[in-house]
């Protein structure tokens, strides 16, 4: 069976996820028995290179979520060792072009489908089980690519043809810098991007999703991937609630 955020997408269901930022292991444990569709793995932005993620998938391995990763950039050489290290999927950013989509796809599969290199160190038992994970893995990698730069929105209608894509993720922060409003998201010229992306995602029948406190509202634009926050915000809003309650409670 496809893993958990893959059989989803494909079934039309709504798949909830958050971003894991943490490099101890614990985090990753406590975060997969949490009941989330999928555990997003942000390797571009956090201190995760390949051993912490190593550690990270392990601790993992047990949990109903799909792990995926960002990786650092679309690049074939480090999408090949997140999948060797045993993802079931990544998440490529800044993809700009039809080019760009079509690479984070091959990088991914197997050949006649793609180019990636047959060596599945973790995902194969430690090749135990080499034969089984390779005629597999085509079918059941997860790839989500990003789209957050004003070059992927011009480039929007070729890229959303792409064959291999299983959803596409909006990127606002990213977004927001390309169109010169750093910082500034909600500003109406990005607003008015972001819903000419998910429009032409609806158009073309493709699964997408944004990072959002409103999912109702992303939800109703069509969105299916969401991410319910990070794994920092978790530990520090725990922290300033938790002390506020007894502040409140000894009257201070």
């Amino acid at each position: 069976m496809p893993p958990t955020l893959k059989r989803k997408l494909s079934q039309g269901q709504f798949a909830i996820g958050t971003w894991v930022t943490f490099a101890d292991p614990a985090c990753m444990e406590i975060l997969s028995a949490a009941g989330f569709d999928f555990l997003l793995i942000d390797a571009e932005h956090a201190l995760i290179g390949p051993e912490t993620l190593r550690d990270l998938l392990i601790a993992g391995k047990d949990s109903p979520a799909s792990l995926i990763v960002r990786v650092p950039w679309n690049d074939p050489v480090r999408i090949k060792i997140v999948l060797d290290l045993g993802a079931d999927g990544i998440m490529a950013p800044m993809v700009n072009s039809a080019d760009e989509a079509r690479l984070a796809v091959a990088a991914c599969k197997y050949p006649p489908e793609g180019i990636r290199s047959v060596g599945a160190w973790r995902p194969s038992r430690y090749y135990l089980d080499g034969d089984d994970y390779v005629r597999r893995a085509n079918a059941e990698t997860t790839v989500i690519v990003q789209i957050e730069h004003r070059r992927a929105v011009e480039a929007l209608d070729e890229i959303l043809k792409v064959p291999g894509i299983d959803a596409f993720f909006i990127g606002p922060a990213d977004l927001s810098a390309s169109l010169n409003h750093l910082a500034d998201s909600g500003h109406p010229d990005v607003q008015a991007t972001i819903e000419r992306i998910f429009a032409a995602c609806r158009s073309a029948g493709v699964a997408f999703g944004m990072d959002g406190d409103d999912p109702k509202r992303l939800a109703g634009l069509g969105a299916r991937l969401f991410t319910a926050g990070i794994d920092t915000w978790f530990l520090a809003n725990g922290a300033m609630t938790a002390a506020a309650e007894v502040r409140a409670a000894l009257g201070l």
